[in-house]
């Protein structure tokens, strides 16, 4: 899935969410696809982009633990998102 998608659906499920939170939490989705690690180095792998890993992993870190994300949002939304898909005929 291109990160572009990624984006729109994070937008999608969250559109109170600033910009550049649903950006990285794209990409971050995206390097958990593409790589299936759940560590921040392994997501930083597989995420697009120029820059070095190290820098891809302190973006992921910044993100983790920013006191304005709160994680039960996005897992509130999937969830609903979820249900939504599992209920249609």
């Amino acid at each position: 899935m291109s990160q572009q998608r990624l984006y729109e659906f994070v937008t999608s499920l969250l559109p109170s969410w600033q910009k550049p939170c649903g950006k990285v939490l794209a990409l971050g989705v995206q390097g958990l696809i593409r790589k299936r690690r759940f560590t921040l180095t392994g997501m930083a792998r597989g995420m697009d982009s120029a820059c070095r890993i190290i820098h891809r992993v302190k973006r992921l870190w910044r993100f983790l633990n920013n006191d304005k994300v709160d994680p039960r949002d996005a897992t509130a939304a999937l969830t609903r998102q979820a249900f939504e898909v599992r209920s249609r005929p």
